[in-house]
């Protein structure tokens, strides 16, 4: 008895530390918003102006990926950037709370409590935290076989397309939802064709891209040695001898795997702090501790102790990173943004090569996105570098805004050298730069010259 009671306490006080020290860690965070937020940003306005769910008045395309978030944005008195760091910590809690009640060994629960990481992405603006609490949420209904899995199942399928991916993995060995959720799936994928005349959301075709292969082995790599090593180390050395997988770690290991293989033939732009796979993680550690003895705790308390130690140095790392990209969209894309502003009319098309984020949203006019995330066009590969210039040139833009790797002269990549040798960029100037001394991130605005 006195044995549990300490177990007890010690569970608590150990609770009761990390809850402390997360809110210390989030009130130091600098409060960023990363610029792929802006496109939500830009929907939820355009909905509230009463232009629907779109990016440019007049085309339905959905560049966004989570309609859940969305949905949030719209419904919320404050502004969409406070609301979506409100988002992200609300979810952050609810994720501490149920990773906290599923555990038996809490300091496993360090791992996910403290990474650098995960204070990046509770300000992002995007749902990511949303995302990870829902996936939490979701292994935590179906280990205890609660009937209020089918919800659970919803709305992380809102969240994420990855959701629906998880979804259909758990309720192959779930018939008594199948029916229900095979339900709400199908009419969630005939409004999404009614409206926006697609079944999968613009940015799945973006990412699609083969050539992103080599370097995404290098991030899970990067990724597993940083923050997955401990548990995959814990799980080598202290794993039961016989396994008797639940159905949550079944579902949770066949989506980590599925995830993984995807994710490594896509071309992963902006997936700073391992983005993309980083929802992976709390499934990861929930499933080490399923799979392993419990008469560790003390040599598995050391084991995490030691990738604290890692912790703090990677944390100054990505505390640089967000104050650095807080200064670049303050200083670079909002003022980029609200110059375009004042130089065009709401109906006027600007070019964005390609950050399509900030500058759309505070340029406040129509815009065409090169990056493909709000493009079906350029989304799907369909054209040619010389078929993409006519296509550019189609529209009569006034501005095109261009993303240079150098000060002194424009550098980018084939598709805009050959855009701006095109006959047609004669027609434009240089008419202002935007930039931070010391970095090698600009933006380049070139205007009509009538």
């Amino acid at each position: 008895m006195n044995l549990i009671k300490h177990k007890y306490k010690t569970d608590v006080y150990l609770g009761i530390a990390l809850l402390a020290l997360s809110i210390i860690i989030m009130f130091f965070i600098p409060k960023w918003v990363v610029d792929d937020a802006f496109i939500n940003f830009r929907y939820r306005n355009n909905f509230l102006a009463g232009h629907g769910l779109v990016f440019n008045d007049g085309i339905k395309v959905e560049g966004f990926t989570s309609l859940l978030q969305i949905l949030i944005l719209i419904i919320s008195p404050f502004n969409p950037t406070l609301t979506s760091h409100i988002i992200s910590i609300f979810f952050f809690f609810l994720s501490f709370y149920y990773i906290f009640k599923l555990l038996g060994n809490k300091f496993l629960m360090i791992g996910y409590i403290l990474a650098p990481i995960t204070y990046v992405h509770i300000f992002s603006g995007l749902e990511t935290i949303m995302f990870v609490s829902l996936t939490i949420l979701v292994y935590y209904l179906l280990k205890t076989n609660s009937n209020k899995l089918l919800y659970g199942l919803i709305l992380i399928s809102l969240c994420r397309p990855e959701g629906i991916l998880f979804s259909l993995i758990i309720i192959l060995t779930n018939k008594s939802i199948r029916t229900k959720y095979f339900i709400s799936l199908i009419v969630s994928l005939l409004l999404r064709y009614w409206y926006y005349d697609d079944l999968f959301p613009n940015p799945f075709y973006a990412k699609f891209a083969t050539q992103g292969f080599k370097q995404n082995i290098v991030a899970v790599l990067e990724f597993t040695f940083y923050y997955l090593l401990p548990y995959v180390l814990i799980f080598l050395l202290y794993r039961k001898k016989k396994q008797n997988y639940s159905n949550a770690v079944k579902a949770s290991l066949v989506f980590i795997a599925i995830t993984i293989i995807y994710y490594l033939g896509t071309n992963l732009v902006m997936n700073y702090s391992y983005r993309f796979y980083f929802h992976l993680f709390p499934l990861l550690i929930l499933t080490c501790d399923e799979l392993i003895q419990t008469n560790n705790k003390m040599r598995i308390s050391i084991i995490i102790s030691v990738q604290l130690a890692v912790y703090l140095f990677l944390f100054p790392n990505e505390y640089a990173f967000v104050r650095n990209y807080k200064n670049l969209i303050d200083n670079v894309h909002t003022k980029a943004g609200l110059y375009i502003n004042s130089k065009v009319k709401t109906n006027d098309w600007i070019i964005s090569d390609f950050d399509a984020g900030a500058i759309p949203y505070f340029a406040n006019c129509k815009c065409v996105d090169l990056g493909g995330l709000n493009d079906k066009v350029i989304a799907k590969g369909n054209l040619n570098i010389t078929q993409t210039t006519d296509y550019v040139f189609s529209y009569n833009p006034k501005i095109f805004v261009i993303t240079s790797y150098k000060w002194d002269y424009l550098k980018h990549n084939e598709r805009t050298s050959l855009i701006t040798q095109d006959p047609r960029f004669n027609e434009f100037f240089l008419d202002k730069k935007f930039g931070i001394p010391g970095t090698n991130y600009f933006q380049f605005v070139y205007k009509r010259r009538n």
